[in-house]
């Protein structure tokens, strides 16, 4: 944009500054992280978490692509695309140890949206909308 003055002794100056507009009915956030625990054969276990994610009308919004990583098996990489009703679910896989495991989300895309992690959040308060860490049952230690 570029805008011009002139004060009142008919002096004139001109800037051009660079505006950037974003559209935030095009955005989109987590609005809720559910962590589920599995006790499998032994001591091991598994983790899943269901993601959903919300538009910026609280919308739910099918087809997103939402990447995440576990802290456990080595930083495990996972992603999932969102269904009809704006969710998905990522899963650990098996683990022995340790009794927690957290899932970090690292983001999340939609051609034509922007993802806005500073609107993340969790409607029913289990998570911050950014990670959510879930225990073993069985051992719950």
């Amino acid at each position: 944009m570029t805008a011009e003055a002139t004060d009142t002794g008919g002096q004139t100056t001109q800037d051009t500054l660079p505006i950037e507009i974003t559209n935030p009915a095009l955005s989109i956030h987590v609005s809720d992280l559910d962590g589920r625990s599995q006790a499998l054969d032994g001591r091991r276990w598994r983790a899943s978490v269901t993601v959903r994610i919300h538009d910026a009308d609280h919308a739910p919004v099918p087809g997103v692509a939402v990447m995440g990583s576990w802290d456990v098996g080595a930083g495990q990489q996972v992603s999932c695309l969102t269904n009809a009703r704006g969710r998905c679910r990522l899963g650990s896989g098996r683990i022995r140890k340790p009794t927690t495991a957290t899932f970090t989300v690292v983001d999340v895309a939609l051609a034509g949206y922007q993802y806005l992690p500073a609107k993340n959040y969790d409607r029913d308060s289990d998570s911050n909308g950014h990670c959510i860490t879930l225990t073993n049952k069985r051992t719950g230690r």
